[in-house]
């Protein structure tokens, strides 16, 4: 059976990820389950609609104890998507069990696990040889290349890691069933262009919503609009920055709460431009948008071009582009330029992302690898 461990469980990219994943395992045959500290409403009825069962955990701390005594007399497979639930999960006494750290942030081998900017001496070299043993035992994957190149220059020679020692299984979307914008859809946003972005309310790690944001109250493009679907702890900060712009930029706005997956379709196919990471990212660009990579962890809007041009890369790290020049080259494209670039994208997604293809990658994945080290 398969086992996802995710301490909050709320409206997320990760969250539609792990439905995404876990209804493909379903359909292939497989148990699943997911483990979970709370877990939204929204999302609790979503994922039930799948057939994906559900543990709740009120005390976090007993995340090992939890699954040493998990009902389940076949062998457990467990995907983790933080560092401080995954070695709770490895180090567990219990047999037939095999781990895996999805790193599904381009920080995960460094920031994410060592929580700190920077590592000096012994430090950086314990460390490494963390990031280095569970790589090579195959318990880290990544979700693209820019992870582990962000490992290798975070860590530098204390690192002894290969590219050919890496695992990349990149995040997957469903790409069956969605329909990408037609020839007259594109017209008609055109008419009204509107640039959107789909992401919690989470900094740093969203910051890029500030910087977004901030693009928006000093572009002198009058015909643009903005649209933006968040939600989360710091929804109010952005409310309060829509609040304090002049009354036509204001009205150039519109501002999405906590917003069902299956609504965000109609959102998504409005826009002209998406500006995000991750799962959205995908989601735009399947559907034909011409799609951004923002760089997390900044309140400035740092990007390096368009997903097309680095389709491996699933977020920005540093700049290089101006946006304001990005979104003017768009708007001067004919309709048939744009639908060049938009089908160049759609294209991508589906060879790289295809949420069938990567599930049964990662089920072939836990069958080559070796129960997880337990304490005799």
């Amino acid at each position: 059976m398969y086992l996802f461990a995710y301490k909050n469980f709320y409206v997320g990219g990760c969250e539609y990820l792990i439905e995404k994943i876990g209804s493909a395992l379903v359909s292939s045959g497989e148990r699943v389950s997911i483990l979970c500290k709370t877990m939204d409403p929204l999302m609790r009825k979503r994922c039930l609609d799948k057939k994906l069962e559900i543990v709740m955990l009120p005390d976090w701390s007993r995340l090992s104890e939890a699954i040493e005594q998990f009902d389940c007399q076949e062998p457990v497979n467990i995907i983790t998507f933080l560092w401080r639930s995954f070695y709770p999960c490895y180090s567990a006494n219990r047999r037939n069990k095999r781990t895996i750290y999805y790193a599904v942030n381009f920080e995960a081998f460094t920031k994410d696990l060592v929580g700190a900017k920077s590592l000096n001496g012994k430090s950086r070299e314990y460390c490494a040889g963390i990031v280095e043993k569970y790589i090579k035992r195959g318990n880290f994957i990544s979700m693209d290349d820019m992870t582990i190149q962000c490992a290798q220059e975070f860590y530098g020679q204390a690192l002894n890691i290969g590219r050919e020692d890496c695992k990349v299984i990149y995040i997957s979307v469903d790409t069956s069933g969605v329909e990408s914008v037609n020839r007259e859809q594109v017209i008609n946003n055109f008419k009204k262009p509107r640039i959107l972005a789909i992401s919690r309310a989470d900094f740093s790690m969203k910051g890029y919503l500030i910087g977004l944001l901030e693009w928006f109250a000093g572009t002198e493009i009058k015909e643009v609009c903005l649209d933006i679907v968040t939600y989360g702890p710091d929804e109010d900060a952005i409310k309060k920055m829509v609040g304090q712009l002049p009354l036509d930029k204001k009205n150039r706005i519109r501002l999405y709460g906590k917003t069902d997956y299956d609504e965000l379709d109609g959102i998504i196919k409005n826009s002209i431009v998406y500006v995000g990471m991750g799962t959205t990212l995908l989601d735009a660009a399947e559907r034909g948008i011409i799609s951004v990579p923002a760089e997390p962890h900044t309140d400035k809007l740092s990007i390096s071009g368009f997903f097309t041009e680095q389709y491996d890369f699933l977020a920005a790290i540093g700049g290089g582009r101006d946006f304001d020049e990005l979104v003017r080259d768009v708007l001067a494209m004919s309709i048939d330029e744009y639908m060049v670039n938009s089908e160049a994208g759609v294209k991508l997604v589906k060879e790289h992302y295809d949420l069938k293809r990567n599930t049964a990658r990662i089920q072939d994945w836990f069958n080559s690898m070796p129960d997880d080290d337990i304490e005799e």
